[in-house]
């Protein structure tokens, strides 16, 4: 993964609207930010952009499989390995020779067996491939691949996604999320310095707003902590958060993600 950090976007601060959530029992509204979600290619076409100033390249990356197909459950790995070609053990005659992959815009693209299965998705902070399979007959499934760090364990800032000798192991940090607390809506990116950036205008002290992670415990503190989001992520499900505010502000929150490659709206 490479990041310029020249180009990362400042983005209005988002701290603020806590304030709004106590006092009177009253929440004030606002109209809810919408992203622009226009794609900027990488330089180097094998590689998806998944912020602004960071592009993933996918060589060398291994992914375990899961899905339920017409034909059965299937759990195998995939390797992605150089010049487009994938390593599979999802049939016997697998091999590079007859399975390949390639980058189109925002999506991976995986073909097996001689393009007779497709994998297409878009890819989460680079450890999760979520999308849709389709075969040569019109068949199609849902799927979803977590990135296996072989021989190695989860670091403690990190969700297991599944467990055993090549884990899968999710970090929240270059995500973003749309989030609705007390009336109000407002996109927030967890940086990978540990900062918090929004595009709420109403937050006076950005520079104070931080986000921890410990294993699938996920807290974002806003003011020096004086007000804390806090969730548990869910493995099976990283489409949707719920959690607590508490602190300064108290209530409860939901948070959906939405793609990092593009800036908010303003």
């Amino acid at each position: 993964m490479t990041t310029d950090i020249s180009t990362l976007l400042r983005f209005a601060p988002a701290g603020a609207l806590l304030v709004s959530l106590v006092g009177c029992g009253a929440s004030a509204t606002t109209a809810p930010t919408t992203p622009v979600n226009v794609y900027m290619p990488c330089e180097n076409p094998t590689q998806v952009r998944l912020a602004p100033g960071v592009c993933f390249e996918p060589v060398g990356s291994t992914w375990r499989v899961v899905a339920d197909a017409p034909g059965g459950h299937y759990d195998f790995r995939i390797t992605l390995l150089a010049g487009g070609r994938v390593r599979s053990t999802d049939h016997i005659a697998a091999g590079p020779g007859t399975d390949e992959w390639f980058v189109e815009e925002d999506q991976l693209r995986v073909f097996l067996g001689n393009r007779y299965v497709e994998y297409r998705g878009r890819l989460q902070n680079g450890s999760v491939f979520i999308g849709e399979a389709t075969n040569v007959r019109g068949d199609s499934w849902e799927f979803r691949a977590d990135r296996v760090h072989e021989g190695g364990r989860c670091l403690v800032n990190e969700l297991v996604t599944h467990d055993g000798d090549e884990p899968g192991c999710y970090s929240a940090a270059g995500s973003r999320w749309s989030v609705q607390v007390g009336g109000r809506s407002f996109d927030v990116e967890l940086n990978a310095n540990g900062s918090i950036s929004s595009n709420d205008a109403s937050d006076t002290t950005p520079t104070n707003d931080r986000w921890q992670q410990e294993g699938g415990t996920l807290r974002w503190l806003f003011d020096d902590g004086a007000t804390t989001f806090a969730t548990q992520l869910n493995a099976a499900n990283l489409d949707r958060l719920e959690g607590q505010v508490s602190g300064r502000a108290s209530g409860t929150f939901t948070a959906t993600p939405t793609p990092t490659y593009a800036p908010p709206s303003r």
